[in-house]
């Protein structure tokens, strides 16, 4: 985790990919309490993987937390051989289809909703993939408020940012502008500081539950 922890603070790693590699391991050790990592077998380790049915990608993201884990664990000397080397992730057939859209209408009624809550604190989170599709899930909590350039009509997203890894530009229209000259970043952060991370990561939760938006979902508006 503290290799982790400096990957967050190099850019290389996302605070939720932190998250959620901090909750799979708190997993893994709460289901290996006495065993130590040599004992944990391939075949225990298969069915750890395959725990309360979880969907072939749950399982690839569970193996691959893992499997990092236990390359870091030969390392260090801690074990001599990855129990996972040489086993594949599944292989999962994408089918696509329409991306997932708001009307106008809803996405009035979640923007007037995210100003009730915390004071405002997430209307630029909102706003920005809304009206300008950052993703969500590995760009919008990497995106520097300096490449967001109202003077421009700008938002830069840098390869670092970009979660395929491009550079691209985004135009700001006429509704993102507003709702940013209205809550401008340097007071309403895109993300909070660490400090009130975990008492407004409930609050963002349950806005997307209320209007039924995954934490991957790309927003969009049609």
């Amino acid at each position: 985790m503290k290799a982790r922890k400096e990957d967050v603070q190099q850019s290389l790693l996302s605070e939720r990919q932190l998250r959620n590699i901090r909750l799979e391991l708190t997993e893994f050790q709460r289901h290996f309490p006495t065993q130590t990592l040599a004992e944990a077998g391939t075949e225990a380790l298969h069915a750890y993987i395959r725990r309360d049915g979880g969907s072939l990608k749950t399982q690839n993201n569970r193996r691959g937390v893992l499997c990092a884990f236990f390359n870091h664990a030969c390392r260090k000397g801690w074990l001599v051989k990855n129990p996972l080397e040489g086993t594949t992730r599944h292989r999962i057939d994408h089918s696509r289809g329409g991306a997932e859209a708001l009307t106008a209408e809803r996405a009035a009624q979640l923007m007037a909703h995210v100003e009730t809550v915390h004071g405002g604190a997430f209307v630029p989170f909102f706003a920005l993939c809304l009206f300008a599709g950052i993703r969500p899930d590995g760009e919008i909590s990497k995106l520097p408020a300096a490449d967001v350039r109202l003077e421009n009509s700008a938002i830069t997203i840098e390869p670092w940012v970009s979660k395929v890894n491009m550079r691209r530009l985004v135009t700001i229209q006429p509704n993102l502008a507003a709702w940013l000259k209205a809550y401008p970043l340097d007071e309403y952060p895109v993300i909070p500081p660490k400090d009130k991370m975990k008492s407004i990561a409930k609050k963002l939760t349950r806005v997307r539950k209320k209007f039924g938006i995954g934490h991957d979902v790309l927003i969009l508006l049609c």
